[in-house]
């Protein structure tokens, strides 16, 4: 159990469990020994004043030619939809970024089920939103609750994108984009979002990774806070108006990256989810110890105490 963080009272911080990197479970540490790996990974990150999170990855990817000689012909990201952090995804949209070409949405389909010829003509260069809950063979799409704010089921969804059949490439660069919907909660003095772009269990080494988080309009290097856990090598800085920039460097097989912000709730505009009581405590909220062994706690401004519950996230290609 992740011990709590602060003395004084703990809020149970919002996780969105984003598995954001599309790939085989590669069983080497380093980016130069798996078949799929990360060059760069950067994220422009917008919180909107009701919560949800407007993210758009920008992606380099490496692929190695693998020795069953299988070609590469999908990528995918699975997210897991529950009403405690994370309750619909919506306006996606997928663009190969070399190109400039915008995928358009396409049903569900594994390539393994069809030849390769066929593959490139009527699958490739299209991107699904699938219902993965029961399984991966032949699931149905995905379909957004009428009402995401009321009790949702959990359900794993998958976003996945079709590639022209590729032995190997030293950089396929694609534009990710996606609106998660209910990833705030909002208590009687601050709001909270802890973001978890890259898990414990993920297996896909990653050179470089950035992100640029912008914040609610009012929301200020004053009235928010900030830390990231990181094992490696990183930075966090802040601007004059308040958005947060950090990077991380050769991410290895097991480590994770998390993020924790809190802006003042009086920013928070139409946050569904509410918690109880306030969670600061004091004229200012104290800077938090490890959450495990050999994690690098970099604060960019005052800390929130919360306890980290436990996440999923999932990552594969075909």
């Amino acid at each position: 159990m992740i011990r709590r963080w602060v003395r004084a009272a703990c809020i149970s911080a919002v996780i969105v469990a984003l598995a954001l990197f599309a790939g085989v479970l590669a069983t080497a540490l380093r980016g130069d020994d798996a078949d799929l790996s990360y060059r760069r990974a950067d994220y422009d990150v917008t919180i909107a004043a009701n919560g949800d999170m407007r993210v758009v990855q920008h992606l380099d990817i490496r692929l190695k030619d693998r020795d069953n000689d299988r070609p590469w012909r999908q990528l995918f990201q699975q997210y897991r939809i529950d009403p405690s952090n994370l309750t619909d995804i919506k306006d996606v949209s997928v663009t190969n970024a070399t190109t400039g070409e915008r995928y358009a949405r396409i049903a569900p389909r594994s390539p393994s089920s069809v030849p390769s010829s066929q593959w490139d003509g009527e699958f490739a260069r299209h991107w699904y939103i699938a219902d993965v809950t029961d399984g991966v063979d032949d699931p149905p799409e995905y379909v957004s609750p009428a009402s995401p704010h009321d009790d949702v089921p959990s359900k794993r969804v998958e976003i996945g994108w079709n590639i022209p059949a590729t032995t190997k490439a030293d950089h396929l660069r694609f534009d990710i984009a996606m609106t998660f919907v209910g990833t705030a909660t909002a208590y009687d003095d601050v709001a909270v979002l802890q973001w978890e772009p890259v898990g414990e269990d993920n297996q896909i080494p990653v050179g470089e990774f950035s992100a640029m988080v912008r914040f609610p309009q009012g929301v200020t290097r004053s009235n928010s806070w900030a830390w990231l856990h990181y094992t490696g090598r990183s930075t966090t800085s802040r601007s004059a108006n308040g958005d947060l920039h950090f990077t991380a460097s050769d991410i290895r097989n097991g480590q994770y990256l998390n993020l924790v912000t809190i802006f003042d709730v009086t920013h928070a505009l139409g946050v569904v989810r509410h918690g109880e009581g306030g969670a600061r405590t004091g004229s200012c909220v104290r800077r938090p110890s490890r959450s495990r062994p050999g994690a690098s706690v970099s604060s960019v401004g005052p800390a929130c105490c919360s306890s980290r519950p436990s996440s999923w996230r999932a990552s594969g290609s075909s």
